[in-house]
């Protein structure tokens, strides 16, 4: 999804590594223990749905690639075994 990218604010062509920066980033950006001293709860709490956000779009980009790669692998697969 374009969501999940833009949270991370990264683009769809993203390689892993660049995946992984953003995702720190934007999780340490958002960490609700980090910076406590004065805040309030509400911010604590608001920083902590952000954190879900950054997290649960990493997930779903990560799984969907690692979907299309083996969907990739299997077909690759597939065509050795027609070949022999």
């Amino acid at each position: 999804m374009a969501g999940d990218y833009e949270v991370l604010g990264i683009s769809k062509k993203a390689t892993g590594p660049e995946i992984d920066a953003a995702f720190r980033i934007k999780a340490a950006a958002r960490n609700p223990d980090l910076g406590r001293a004065g805040v309030s709860p509400a911010e604590v709490g608001r920083r902590s749905k952000k954190l879900r956000e950054v997290i649960e779009a990493r997930d779903t980009i990560t799984e969907r690639r690692k979907g299309l790669i083996t969907a990739i692998l299997e077909e690759i697969k597939g065509i050795k075994q027609e070949a022999v």
